[in-house]
């Protein structure tokens, strides 16, 4: 293990421990959000999933309603 590994895996233990990592992510996340960045990645997602593909899933989301329409 390289000196690089060791040290990334020494400070993600630690930021682990002390639950830095969780707050970390949790400002990520709120970060990304207020910025727009999780709405437009989910579009560009969304533009990239073909019509044939989107159909399909809507036809199966159909079928299992149908089945399940006691729900």
């Amino acid at each position: 293990m390289s000196k690089e590994s060791q040290l990334r895996a020494l400070v993600n233990q630690k930021l682990i421990e002390m639950g830095e990592r969780e707050r970390l992510k949790e400002l990520l996340r709120a970060r990304l959000i207020e910025c727009g960045w999780k709405d437009q990645l989910k579009a560009h997602c969304k533009a990239l999933v073909p019509d044939s593909v989107k159909k399909e899933l809507l036809q199966r989301i159909r079928a299992f309603l149908a089945q399940h329409a006691t729900l």
